[in-house]
């Protein structure tokens, strides 16, 4: 079963300072690299959310829908 991944828009907003630095760091490239590397880590928790661990200690805003 594929599980449901829901970003919020906090994550949209850090994913758009992570591009703008890392382009202007390291170029498209490397970014582009990092956006397919996010891409396929959010794919194998979506397949594989056994691979989870869900701490509310860490981090309380991870929300477990079953």
């Amino acid at each position: 079963m594929k599980a449901r991944i829901l970003l919020t828009d906090h994550f949209y907003d850090e994913l758009e300072k992570l591009i703008e630095f890392s382009t202007n760091e390291w170029g498209v490239k490397l970014t582009q690299e990092y956006l397919e590397d996010i891409d396929d880590a959010l794919e194998l928790i979506s397949l594989n959310p056994e691979v989870l661990t869900i701490r509310d200690s860490i981090s309380p805003n991870f929300n477990h829908i079953s």
